[in-house]
């Protein structure tokens, strides 16, 4: 055996154990806990039941190793991103199996069950949506129960505030027409009252002439009477 090959072997091992740790403790929840609309396994997986000191001395050897790692690898900072990665890239690798009736790794199951798991699983979360819309409508019933008279007064008070709205623009309108008219009325006003003195004056001097010329005329016949005479 090469030296590359053991450590390889040794993660495949780690992970495997970490696969069958991860599924039996979903199925041991799946029945202590059923969800409603799936079918529960028929009985519990037999868990060992650790000392509290051994899960301290677990954790403390889980943390110094993490720190190892990090700080082998470049630091806690720099592992995050790539952390998160496998995170994602491993979400979804453990399936409740209906055929089995319990869950089970992705890759070691076939093609019917996968179908299967696939369809259990789109059920699960299309009856959490289910009841998550039947919450959230009962909730908006309350919510119109407890505010619809605030509801009314606002709608009310909107249609008070749009009317008024309304009728504002509309005396805006009315205003500045008038403000038009005036001002074309006005200046008619002017236009008018200059032809006024315009023809005043006019008369005044045609009366002028014809003053003069009664006053002509008079003498004229004061002379034609004198000789006359």
């Amino acid at each position: 055996m090469t030296g590359g090959s053991k450590p390889n072997q040794l993660l495949q091992q780690a992970e495997s154990l970490l696969h069958e740790e991860m599924a039996a403790l979903v199925t041991n929840d799946a029945f202590l806990f059923p969800t409603k609309g799936s079918r529960p396994p028929k009985e519990p997986v037999a868990l060992i039941d650790y000392e509290p000191s051994e899960l301290l001395a677990a954790a403390e050897l889980l943390a110094q190793e993490v720190s190892e790692l990090d700080a082998a690898a470049g630091g806690e900072a720099v592992n995050s991103s790539a952390l998160l990665a496998a995170l994602e890239d491993n979400i979804g690798h453990i399936v409740y199996s209906p055929q089995a009736r319990r869950y089970v790794e992705w890759r070691m199951i076939g093609k019917g069950e996968r179908l299967e798991a696939a369809k259990h699983m789109y059920d699960l979360a299309d009856f959490h949506l289910q009841k998550e819309a039947k919450r959230a409508q009962k909730l908006e019933d309350k919510l119109g129960k407890i505010l619809g008279g605030y509801m009314h007064k606002a709608k009310d008070s909107i249609s008070k505030v749009g009317a008024l709205s309304e009728e504002c623009e509309t005396i805006t309108t009315e205003t500045d027409v008038f403000r038009t008219l005036r001002a074309r009325e006005a200046k008619a006003i002017e236009s008018r009252i200059e032809e006024v003195q315009e023809c005043v004056e006019r008369e005044k001097k045609a009366n002028a002439l014809l003053q003069a010329r009664y006053k002509d005329l008079k003498l004229l016949e004061k002379k034609l009477d004198q000789r006359l005479q």
